[in-house]
């Protein structure tokens, strides 16, 4: 039996917790004004990921971020 594309990954939820942490180290660093950027550049960093799931995860990871800071 082929594996399908869900099933691409071995661990999603392990992979998807790293990238997370690069993308909020990334978007800590300053350098970066935007979520595109950091997706930009996370997308180099793990090119096999599909670029819209670390969109998706930058936009979420750098909101929750930006709330955090709001709230302190």
């Amino acid at each position: 039996m082929t594996p399908t594309p869900a099933h691409k990954y071995e661990d999603s939820l392990l992979t998807g917790l790293a990238i997370a942490e690069r993308i909020a180290s990334e978007w800590g660093s300053g350098h970066y004004q935007s979520v595109a950027e950091v997706t930009s550049i996370v997308h180099r960093q793990c090119p096999d990921m599909p670029r819209s799931a670390i969109f998706w995860l930058a936009y979420h990871t750098i909101n929750k971020s930006n709330q955090l800071t709001v709230l302190q």
